[in-house]
């Protein structure tokens, strides 16, 4: 048996519902004017969505209802599992069959509680009894890379033969189902102006599949902390249990700065493919590092596209890449997420199958 480890399938979905970003600023601004003071608020929402350079976003719930729902711990679920189901079911309509992964990868910061998300989908979707359900919580952005670490581990130590990986965030309606009745800061209306509802997933195994992706000898992890960072990036409740998400202005400076003592200038010749986690830091990561152009282009294009979509956020970039770069014998996956956290995935001894590399020579 080979070596590699095989990428059988790679789907997308989106939140079910799209909405302009000018319908969204319309609406924060009707919630905001309603509060006493809100003048400067408002012209800092103002400032937000129109830097975001976000075309539309995505939610999985009605965007009319959302803000009516008082069970938003519930409502959160609800969309973060049907977002599961509906790429999950993308992968089976690739001629994927849970009944064949002996493990499944969840990563999702937007589901708590017990039963597991990975039980809720290994219940309904077929996966075997007796399969390794893992779920990864509170990782954030950052989930994606070591998701795929993770899966790839059980595969190389024989734990596993076939993994089902699977990102899925409703950052956009934990954002919207907060009601204010104070004066956000300027951390929550960023995150609020800039986030949606997406899911990645993905099939890795020792099998090739009918119509492998890609191959890979080996990968490897690099996660570091950002000291004092705990507050920059929050998903949480507020003291008057009203949902919210905190993304801290101090991010597209500090970022940056901590992330290329990590990647060297070596590395830097090989793709890395960033999640797009907002405008401001993505374009702070191209003025340091312009040869980083064309990654860097895909990530912001995807933004403008989708909104930051959280864990699954890389994996849309890698599904991009796929048809619209070479991808080359070893490149990096790259995410920030809460902590503040960068993880960086090697992806070593990368080979494409026959299809794909006479179409990307073509």
């Amino acid at each position: 048996m080979s070596d590699s480890i095989h990428v059988q399938a790679i789907a997308v979905a989106n939140g079910a519902h799209a909405v302009s970003q000018e319908q969204l600023l319309a609406e924060s601004r009707r919630q905001l004017g309603r509060l006493p003071g809100s003048e400067d608020s408002l012209q800092i929402l103002n400032f937000i969505y129109e830097r975001s350079e976000i075309k539309e976003r995505f939610f999985e719930l009605r965007p009319d209802t959302i803000a009516s729902r008082k069970d938003w711990y519930r409502a959160a679920n609800q969309a973060a599992l049907s977002l599961g189901l509906r790429v999950i079911e993308d992968l089976v309509s690739q001629g994927v069959r849970p009944s064949e992964c002996d493990g499944l990868i969840v990563a999702s910061s937007t589901h708590a509680g017990f039963p597991g998300f990975s039980r809720q989908l290994q219940s309904r979707l077929g996966f075997p009894l007796e399969a390794r359900c893992l779920d990864l919580a509170g990782m954030g952005c950052a989930a994606g890379p070591q998701a795929l670490f993770l899966a790839a581990r059980l595969i190389e130590s024989g734990d596993c033969e076939q993994v089902c990986v699977l990102s899925a965030d409703a950052l956009g309606t934990f954002g919207q189902l907060r009601n204010y009745t104070s004066l956000p800061s300027h951390s929550e209306m960023v995150a609020r102006g800039i986030t949606s509802d997406g899911a990645a997933a993905l099939v890795l195994g020792r099998r090739p599949g009918e119509a492998p992706l890609f191959s890979f000898e080996r990968c490897s992890l690099t996660t570091r902390l950002l000291p004092d960072s705990l507050d920059m990036n929050v998903l949480s409740a507020s003291e008057e249990n009203e949902p919210f998400i905190s993304v801290g202005k101090d991010i597209r400076t500090k970022i940056p700065a901590e992330f290329f003592t990590m990647i060297d200038a070596d590395a830097r010749r090989e793709p890395l493919f960033f999640h797009p986690g907002g405008p401001a830091l993505l374009h702070a990561l191209l003025a340091r590092a312009p040869e980083l152009g064309e990654t860097i282009g895909l990530a912001l294009e995807d933004l403008r596209a989708h909104g930051n979509v959280g864990s699954a956020s890389v994996l849309f970039v890698l599904k991009s890449a796929l048809t619209r770069t070479t991808i080359t014998p070893r490149f990096r996956l790259v995410a920030f997420g809460p902590g503040k956290v960068t993880a960086a995935l090697l992806v070593d001894g990368v080979t494409l199958p026959t299809r794909a590399r006479d179409a990307a020579g073509s």
